[in-house]
């Protein structure tokens, strides 16, 4: 009987780092009889083949097979197609790893949807990952009507084996650049189904190195002739029309438009003029007006210059693109109706090393918005019209991003959203000047309710950022280190959805994080602002206490366990609830003790509190004094 999953991994010179790759695929929930671990090695020259021979010699799911050296990850993966067994292939890159439930999450949707391809949720580690395709549920999607999956256009993905087979695809082999993105296109294109495994993280992308380990870096023709194969792909699987133009821009932007200035600036000025010449043919032949008008800005400038030929303008391009970021400010954070609040404004900006910042600056032109670029550049032909930003203008998105410190899972939680103008003057010739400012309330909702994923998955430390997202330019920054003065006043610990425990703060680095459901309720001591106010009544039998906290609005009562503990008694086990009889935001922590097991001599007690199911108790620094000849009780600062 056929294998549920066959992962195929191409392998070179991987080194000592296959290890994360290797014990990810071993440590998966699926059982191992239903699943294949291909090793395809092409014709590694360090120890990479024998080390993976010796790992799993022992392991009859997981086979080494060994190629001649073919320059790319394309014939490794044709030899895994071959000898593949499984219903499904995943292609696993060899310094990647998976999460534990990939395989069996993976293929569940695939069960469950019919699906041909199924797109795996990404973490980046090392470099960011594009997360369109599961910030929300697609309904169906498909490449040609879904612009979300346009960055999932990669070869590691989950693939039908069947479907594959079916339509005859292959790699293409050797040092051949854009070969995974065109094999993915082209499966896209031709699915009659595809599914997002998008409720939490399958597949862990890591940056060991920038640089390509199958073969040397291409030189301009050849580069060029791999992006033709992707035009090549679009003419024989999508018919003429907006989705094929949409497409055709994206192509482009991937294969010559995000690389042009690295690649124009290798080696001296004839290296550089080649790159230009050969990508300019490329675009004069194959990315037609319409496809054009899909383009952002950045990508739009970057080609007017290229169909100019204007290779001597790339340098001022350059540095006119150079260290363009947005410097977010951080207005407010706080709870409201249980999801925590954070307000954010941020200029778009250059910032870069031994320079001020300064705004990036826009002109307006009659009825147009334009990017002010310097003279020289603006004179190239194309340049003007294809620096006019008005139709992006509404576009532009200040977004919030938690990030899962441990996981890397990535969730942006729903945000308002207010693009603004700030005038800087007038240009020489009179016309009005400004920079932009975007200004973002996001509400983040640590039980998870609202990002698709089952609360348990929300535990841990997560991590804020804000990211701009307009222009073509997607940067994202951390949040904290430039706050309002008032800003602190709203970092609560609080309780919100079913009890869980979200604790807010700021890292060594002035960083916000927010840890929601800390291992031990520690954070709570933080909520304890005037213990001096602690009332106490007595009824003869039992002491009843409540000792006020500062907390988030709490909607409703939360029970735990306090215990009180002296050096020279027993430890006393109370019920205990936190809640909020007056006001949401007037929290007290009330339990009450029978007297009689209150039996310490020193009359001083620590205070601890549990919370949960399984409870860890956590010493809230609180001390409970008993003084015998008033009979009065107290609540202080320490311990005994």
């Amino acid at each position: 009987m056929d294998l549920k999953v066959t992962v195929v991994v191409p392998v070179h010179n991987i080194g000592a780092h296959f290890r994360a790759c290797l014990d990810s695929v071993r440590a998966q929930t699926m059982p191992r009889s239903e699943y294949e671990v291909l090793f395809v090695d092409d014709g590694s020259s360090d120890r990479s083949a024998r080390h993976l021979t010796e790992e799993t010699a022992l392991s009859a799911n997981l086979r080494v097979l060994a190629l001649p050296h073919s320059g790319g990850p394309g014939a490794p993966r044709n030899t895994g197609l071959d000898q593949a067994r499984g219903e499904f292939v995943l292609f696993l890159d060899d310094d990647d790893r998976l999460a534990p439930e990939a395989l069996a999450t993976l293929y569940e949707t695939a069960a469950a949807t019919g699906a041909d391809i199924v797109v795996p949720r990404t973490a980046g580690h090392g470099h960011e990952v594009a997360s369109d395709a599961w910030d929300a549920p697609l309904v169906r999607p498909h490449v040609l009507t879904h612009p979300e999956l346009e960055t999932a256009l990669t070869a590691r993905q989950f693939f039908r084996r069947s479907f594959i087979a079916g339509h005859g695809l292959r790699f293409a082999e050797g040092a051949v650049p854009l070969a995974g993105e065109a094999f993915a296109l082209a499966a896209h294109l031709l699915a009659s189904g595809v599914a997002v495994a998008r409720e939490r993280v399958c597949y862990h992308r890591v940056r060991l190195d920038a640089r390509d380990r199958h073969g040397a870096a291409p030189d301009p023709a050849a580069h060029a002739a791999g992006a033709e194969a992707l035009f090549d792909v679009l003419d024989r699987h999508a018919a003429p029309g907006p989705a094929k133009d949409r497409l055709t821009a994206r192509c482009y932007r991937v294969a010559v438009l995000d690389d042009l200035h690295r690649r124009a600036s290798q080696g001296d000025a004839e290296l550089r003029d080649a790159w230009v010449r050969a990508s300019a043919w490329l675009a004069t032949r194959r990315v037609p007006p319409a496809a054009e008008a899909h383009l952002p800005l950045t990508a739009r400038v970057r080609s007017a210059v290229l169909r100019a030929e204007r290779a001597d303008v790339l340098p001022l391009l350059a540095e006119a693109e150079a260290g363009v970021t947005h410097q977010p400010h951080l207005l407010s954070a706080g709870w409201e109706g249980g999801r925590f609040a954070v307000r954010l404004g941020a200029h778009l900006v250059r910032q870069r090393k031994g320079r001020p910042t300064e705004p990036v600056r826009f002109v307006q032109d009659g009825d147009r918005v334009r990017w002010e670029l310097p003279g020289a550049l603006a004179g190239v032909p194309g340049v003007p019209e294809a620096a006019d930003v008005t139709a992006e203008l509404p576009g532009v998105r200040l977004d919030h991003v938690a990030r899962h410190r441990d996981a890397g899972t990535e969730v942006r939680p729903a945000a308002e959203q207010r693009l603004a103008a700030e005038p800087l003057g007038r240009d020489a010739v009179g016309r009005p000047v400004f920079a932009l400012r975007a200004d973002a309330t996001g509400y983040f909702d640590p039980s998870g309710a609202e990002h698709g994923a089952a609360a348990p998955a929300m535990d841990g430390l997560w991590d804020f950022f804000a990211e701009l997202d307009g222009f073509g330019l997607r940067v994202r920054r951390r949040i904290g280190n430039n706050r309002a003065t008032l800003a602190d006043s709203g970092m609560r610990v609080a309780f919100t959805g079913a009890g869980v425990l979200a604790d807010p703060y700021w890292t060594k680095y002035d960083c916000l994080t927010v840890w929601v459901n800390p291992p031990e309720p520690g954070a709570l001591k933080k909520a304890v602002r005037q213990p001096e106010h602690t009332w106490f009544q007595s009824d003869g039998r039992l002491l009843h206490a409540g000792i006020p906290l500062e907390l988030g609005p709490l909607a409703a009562p939360v029970p735990c366990v306090v215990t009180l503990s002296a050096l020279d008694a027993e430890p006393v086990h109370c019920h205990a609830v936190v809640e909020a009889p007056a006001a949401e935001d007037l929290a007290v922590l009330r339990f009450a003790a029978e007297l009689a097991q209150l039996t310490s001599p020193a009359g001083l007690w620590s205070l601890g509190v549990a919370v949960g199911s399984a409870p860890v108790t956590a010493d809230l620094r609180l001390a409970l004094r008993h003084d015998p000849g008033s009979g009065t009780w107290a609540v202080e600062r320490g311990g005994p």
